[in-house]
C-alpha cells in the first residue's frame, strides 16, 4: 500500500474515531428527556444521534465487507470459490435454523401473548443460528486443540 493511501486511510479512521468520541460525549453528558425523567428506563437526550451514528457505521462496515470481496473476485476470479464457500455455509446454517424454529404462540410473563408467526419464526431462526454457530466454534476449538496434541 502506498504512503499516500495509508495517510488517507489514517485520516478517515481518525475522523470516524473523533465523531464517535463526540457522539459518546453527547450521549453521556446530555442528560435525559423530560418524558422519561424519573422512570425506570430513562432515555438520554442524544439517543437518536447515537443510534444514527451506529447505523451509519454499521452500513459502512457492511458495504465494505460485501464490496471488497466482490471487487477482489473480479481481479482474481480463481479465489471466487473460496469466497462463495463461507457464504454457502452461512445460507445452509440459516436455512437449517429456519426449518428447526417454531412459530408457535408464546405467552411471555410480563409481556403478554406473542402471536405474530413471522416474528416468532424470525426470532427462533436467529436464536438457533447463534446456537449452531456457537457449537461450530466450540467444536473447532476442541478440534484444533486435539489436532495440536497429536503433532
Amino acid at each position: 500500500m502506498s504512503d499516500k493511501l495509508a495517510k488517507i486511510i489514517n485520516i478517515i479512521l481518525f475522523a470516524i474515531l473523533g465523531v464517535s468520541v463526540v457522539t459518546v460525549i453527547f450521549y453521556y453528558s446530555g442528560g435525559t428527556t423530560a418524558e422519561s425523567m424519573g422512570t425506570t428506563y430513562e432515555e438520554k437526550n442524544y439517543t437518536e444521534l447515537y443510534l444514527i451514528w451506529a447505523y451509519i457505521l454499521f452500513f459502512i462496515a457492511a458495504i465494505l465487507a460485501i464490496g471488497f470481496p466482490i471487487i477482489k473476485s473480479f481481479t482474481n476470479p480463481k479465489n471466487l470459490n473460496k469466497a462463495l464457500l463461507p457464504l454457502a455455509a452461512t445460507v445452509v446454517v440459516v436455512l437449517a435454523a429456519y426449518f428447526l424454529s417454531s412459530d408457535e404462540k408464546m405467552d411471555i410473563l410480563g409481556f403478554g401473548l406473542v402471536d405474530d408467526p413471522l416474528t416468532l419464526k424470525y426470532s427462533g431462526t436467529m436464536i438457533i443460528t447463534v446456537y449452531i454457530l456457537m457449537g461450530i466454534a466450540f467444536l473447532s476449538i476442541i478440534y484444533s486443540e486435539i489436532k495440536g496434541f497429536f503433532k
